[in-house]
């Protein structure tokens, strides 16, 4: 039961990035997400991030970091491996990305400069798929990245899942 009750509130952290993201980088058509269901009255299965008891739920913190004034978002859309940077205010700074193997491999490293306007999110990197299916990589492969600057901190990571070669 402790495994499903976890299991369900990493799904619901996972599926409010997601929409949360999917608002920000619809700047300025969508300028966010209004998040209005913060606790329960009950128990029971909900959208609610502070459960009946007052607990924190894994989305509390998820949707914390999601709503900072500036964020990274990773996909793969399109064929392609993208991290977006969006922000609320005019920033400046270093996108930091390591790639893990999962085979041990030593990380890549690459550090990005940036600098984005408000409201305009900006690919700062970005790489076909295909390429890296053709020489084998990214296989259950995770990506960390972060930015740091004085006033604002952010990190977060994407696993790749197991891409076939076709």
């Amino acid at each position: 039961m402790e495994d499903w009750l976890w299991a369900s509130q990493f799904i619901q952290s996972q599926a409010l990035k997601t929409a949360i993201q999917s608002h920000r980088l619809a700047a300025p058509h969508c300028m966010g997400t209004l998040f209005w269901q913060l606790n329960d009255c009950w128990p029971g299965a909900s959208w609610s991030v502070i459960d009946y008891y007052g607990n924190e739920k894994i989305a509390y913190e998820e949707i914390q970091q999601q709503f900072s004034p500036i964020i990274a978002i990773a996909d793969t859309a399109n064929g392609k491996f993208s991290i977006t940077i969006q922000s609320e205010i005019p920033a400046e700074g270093i996108l930091y990305v390591q790639h893990y193997l999962i085979s041990g491999d030593a990380p890549k490293r690459i550090e990005i400069k940036f600098k984005v306007e408000a409201f305009k999110p900006q690919v700062v990197l970005s790489f076909r798929l295909k390429k890296f299916i053709q020489k084998g990589l990214l296989n259950l492969d995770f990506i960390y990245y972060k930015l740091g600057q004085d006033e604002f901190y952010f990190e977060d990571h994407f696993l790749f899942r197991k891409l076939s070669r076709q």
